[in-house]
Formats: structure tokens, sequence, C-alpha cells
């Protein structure tokens, strides 16, 4: 998974595959350190799960999902939880089983993005008191490279908006994900797919202008999972 202040090389090839670890270099660092230690008596290490899981999919890669989402939906329930957690861990585990089961990247979008919201109800159930701040985002550039550092920033936002839950971190994620598309042209003098990845690319922003508008968290959610769906349909492409 990508953790707070990972060396990540970036590279463009042609066609140019960008990654989410390359995405990733001198983009913000996660900002879930303080939901960390709001819970780090129980099981902080699934706020590292969940990013594993919903990375590995961002990149396209459906079978890395798997394992952490298995791990997440069998392991032990943590002890010292709250009175009346029994009903939001059953719901998380189901919700990672949901990914586990998940044989395309449409259906496990929905799985991730379910387990995000699961993730997002507990804390709000069980009143964690989690706080959040939400720092600037990597600034506007025209190179390929800058502008999908912003993209993997927005997401990361609109990831912590559903988790949390935070509506000041899905607003700004959904905000800045608004920017203009990124021309698939931009990225490669060949890139091949072109008329599919200028699809995908004006998809992504038609998902986040219907997330500025979404106030509610179920709603929220399935925009979310279809931006994951997207975004790892996209990387594929750019990788063929």
């Amino acid at each position: 998974m990508l953790t707070p202040g990972r060396p990540v090389a970036l590279t463009l090839m042609l066609p140019i595959a960008l990654s989410l670890a390359d995405c990733s270099e001198q983009a913000e660092p996660r900002k879930l350190d303080r939901a960390r230690a709001a819970i780090v008596t129980q099981k902080p290490q699934h706020f590292d799960q969940a990013l594993a899981i919903r990375d590995a999919l961002i990149e396209g890669a459906l079978e890395a999902v798997r394992q952490p989402a298995r791990s997440l939906a069998r392991e032990a329930v943590p002890a010292g939880l709250p009175e009346g957690a029994a009903p939001y861990v059953a719901e998380l585990r189901a919700a990672a089983q949901a990914v586990v089961e998940a044989r395309d990247r449409g259906t496990a979008a929905r799985a991730i993005s379910g387990l995000a919201l699961a993730c997002g109800n507990c804390h709000q159930g069980l009143s964690a008191g989690i706080e959040l701040s939400v720092s600037a985002p990597p600034p506007p550039e025209p190179a390929p490279a800058p502008h999908m550092r912003r993209h993997l920033w927005a997401a990361d936002r609109m990831w912590e908006g559903l988790v949390v839950p935070s509506h000041d971190a899905w607003a700004r994620g959904v905000e800045v994900l608004a920017d203009a598309p990124l021309h698939p042209e931009a990225l490669s003098p060949a890139v091949p797919n072109y008329p599919r990845i200028e699809a995908l690319a004006h998809r992504v922003h038609s998902l986040a202008e219907a997330g500025e508008t979404a106030e509610d968290m179920t709603d929220r959610a399935d925009i979310y999972a279809g931006l994951l769906a997207t975004c790892a349909r996209c990387h594929r492409l750019l990788a063929e």
C-alpha cells in the first residue's frame, strides 16, 4: 500500500502508464493519522487494510484486492470495543467479504465504496470523534503527472469523506476533481485507446460534479464507486 512519505519514482513511458504509485510522488501525505490515534487501542490497521484494497483497485489490479479484504473479513473482533459495536463489526466484515467475492472491477468498486461507508457508519455511530485537518491540494499544472497527483489528492479526500466521515474532506475532494479534464494526447504523442480514455476522463469530472451536490452518504458512496471503477479502467487502458 501507499504509506506517508514513501519515495516513488515517477516514470512516463510510451504509452504512458501512470499508476497510483506514480501519481503519489510529492502528493500530500495521508491525512488519517489523527483518525488512527483516535482508535489506536482497537485496530488502527483497518485504515491500512482498507487503503491497500482501494489502492490495488485504482491501479487496476483486481486480484490484489482479495488478500487484504479477506484478512479484514476474517480477523478477530478487537478487544475493548464500545458497547453497541457488534452491528458495525458485522457490517464491516460483510463489506470486506463482498470485496473478496467481486469478480469484476465495477462490482469490486461498489464493494470497496461500501467498505468505506461501513467504516464511516461505525465511527459516526460510536461517536468516535475523529478530527481531520484537510490541507491544500498540489498546485494545478498542465503536465500530466501534476494533474494526476491532484486526482490522487482528490480521491484521498473523498475517501476520507466517507471513512471519517467528513463533509469538508468530501467537498474539497470533489472540488479539485472537477478541474478541467486531462486530455489523453497530453500523456503521450501516440497514446493508444484515445477515444475510450477521453470518455473516461470526462466521466471522472462528471462524477465530481455530481459529488458537489450529493448530500446523502449512500449517494456519495455510489459516486465514489463510479470513480474507483473509472480510474481502474483508465489505468488498465493506459497500460495496454
